[in-house]
């Protein structure tokens, strides 16, 4: 006669329970990726606003400076790293002070550069920046 074997199963439900273990690590993990790409991506988008807004700001103090004009200006920029950016600046003449013999005129520049749209875009970045400068 056979002699009954008892089996209990212990191992197998510490094998199921190292799997499902191993697979939450694993999607963790993938999910931390993503979220840290995402992040670098923003940083790098955020910099780039920043300078779309400042050439801007260049754009305007080049014609107050060489032209003697204080327009609103809007463009797109299409250079590479800049491509898609959005610029809209404004200038605003200040007003004006005496120096010694000559009329010195005040001009607050504000330039604001945006990516992608508030609405629809996660990759939506926003950048406004201000500037002084005078002429006489």
């Amino acid at each position: 006669m056979k002699t009954p074997h008892h089996q209990s199963g212990f191992s197998l439900m510490a094998v199921i329970f190292l799997i499902v273990i191993v697979a939450l690590a694993v999607a963790f993990m993938a999910r931390l990726i993503g979220v840290q790409t995402a992040t670098a991506d923003l940083g790098l988008l955020s910099s780039r606003a920043f300078q779309a807004a400042r050439s801007g700001i260049e754009y305007q103090a080049n014609r107050v400076l060489s032209a003697n004009s204080c327009a609103n200006a809007n463009f797109n920029l299409t250079v590479a790293g800049l491509d898609g950016f959005s610029v809209r600046s404004q200038c605003i003449q200040q007003g004006s002070y005496q120096e010694g013999v000559n009329q010195v005129r005040v001009f607050r520049i504000i330039s604001e550069a945006s990516y992608g749209d508030y609405d629809n875009s996660p990759d939506y970045v926003y950048r406004q920046i201000e500037a002084i400068i005078s002429r006489d």
